[in-house]
């Protein structure tokens, strides 16, 4: 009995030419499927030019050998960089398929971009320009600071329109919150401030500072202004149920020449009129048993017209307590 042989060579070819076969039917068989993506526009070459908006997401319709369309999902995952014209104002593009393709490293997966979703977009360019200017510290003014330095100039990048509001030389505001400030015992400081344009100026848009946060170095001195009230009225805060009972006289109605330490806004008002001064006693029914002939202040308040009021930091001489001198009398009819 004859043994049969294997002919290599012809099992050879027969292998080439099945793969070669299925090798052509894939590129030939075609399929269609939708992915996400994103475009960005930038404005190529020399310049500083914003883009607004700068990203558009989009859906796209691709076409091609099961290879080449995942070659082109891959592709996808990445923003795809679009080209803006350089001048100022509203652009359409169209045909975001063509110009898509357009792009080498899409063309080379081999796949074929049908259509998009939105088909155009519309871009907004707007030319920057960037100018150097100097920082001035805007401390709170409850505080009382000197020897205030800041720690370096400052680049404003904004729109090319818009630079000419600005006036020469470019003087740059460095805050410092005042929660930031409140937190501190005198003496010397250094806190991050952060830069804006003088509230003076106006409202800009598309503003950045470079550095957006700079250095402030300050020695405080104290956390609020102060003023000398030449008077503050006297109050006596009594037990309800002693009314009518005993009358109490005040040889003196009023504190004079009392120091006021308190926020801005506060000093502000008592200046103006707008508020007063109080000093307030408290009164006790043992007191006016005992018949006291002084009590000292309890406390200082601000009470303003429109009923509101807040406790201060006062003092006569450097007492916060000072005496108030007062006569006490019983009522006729009132138990001894």
């Amino acid at each position: 009995m004859k043994r049969r042989t294997i002919d290599i060579p012809t099992l050879l070819l027969v292998t080439i030419v099945t793969v070669l076969i299925w090798v052509l039917a894939e590129d030939r068989t075609h399929e269609s499927s939708t992915f996400p993506g994103t475009v960005k526009f930038e404005v190529p070459g020399e310049g500083l030019f914003l883009v607004n908006p700068g990203t558009h997401g989009l859906e796209l319709e691709i076409d091609g050998p099961p290879k080449a369309i995942q070659r082109m999902q891959r592709r996808l995952r990445d923003p795809i960089l679009l080209p803006a014209t350089a001048r100022d104002g509203k652009h359409q593009i169209d045909d975001l398929a063509s110009k898509i393709m357009a792009i080498d490293d899409v063309r080379e997966t081999g796949a074929t971009i049908l259509s998009t979703d939105p088909r155009s977009v519309e871009i907004d360019v707007t030319q920057l320009v960037t100018r150097t200017a100097s920082v001035r510290a805007k401390l709170p003014d409850t505080s009382t600071v000197e020897n205030v330095q800041v720690s370096q100039d400052v680049d404003i990048t904004l729109p090319a329109s818009e630079a000419n509001r600005l006036p020469q030389p470019l003087v740059l505001d460095v805050v410092i919150p005042p929660d930031e400030i409140q937190r501190l015992e005198p003496g010397l400081h250094t806190l991050d401030g952060t830069v804006q344009l003088p509230t003076e100026l106006g409202t800009f848009e598309d503003v950045s500072f470079d550095p957006p946060i700079v250095e402030v170095t300050f020695r405080l001195l104290s956390r609020a202004k102060s003023i000398q009230v030449e008077r503050a009225r006297i109050q006596l805060n009594s037990a309800a149920q002693d009314f009518g009972e005993y009358a109490v006289d005040l040889p003196d109605q009023f504190l004079q020449n009392v120091t006021v330490e308190a926020d801005a806004e506060t000093i502000d008002q008592l200046e103006s009129g707008e508020c007063q001064l109080i000093a307030v006693v408290y009164l006790s029914t043992s007191d006016k048993e005992r018949r006291v002939e002084s009590k000292p202040v309890a406390y200082f308040t601000v009470l303003c017209r429109d009923g509101t009021g807040q406790v201060v930091k006062a003092t006569v001489g450097d007492n916060p307590h000072p005496e108030v001198k007062m006569t006490i009398k019983p009522l006729a009819g009132s138990p001894e």
